[in-house]
């Protein structure tokens, strides 16, 4: 899988290259949140296994809240 890094006025978006119809893209105020966005959603597109520990997963359940919030 090809991917393409943006830079936009409010951070950066990490898509599929090329892009075709809409698909999701991860989105950061840095590169490097971008990045961990969009693998965390194209995990088993491209083999990988991310697991979170039970010391982070508090953590995780408040991004996901606020992710769903967003909807």
């Amino acid at each position: 899988m090809r991917i393409k890094i943006y830079k936009y006025d409010y951070g950066y978006e990490v898509a599929p290259d090329p892009i075709v119809g809409s698909p999701y893209v991860g989105r950061g105020k840095t590169m490097e949140y971008a990045m961990g966005d969009f693998l965390r959603c194209y995990q088993k597109d491209i083999g990988l296994e991310i697991i979170v520990d039970e010391s982070a997963w508090s953590s995780e359940l408040r991004r996901r809240k606020r992710e769903l919030a967003k909807r």
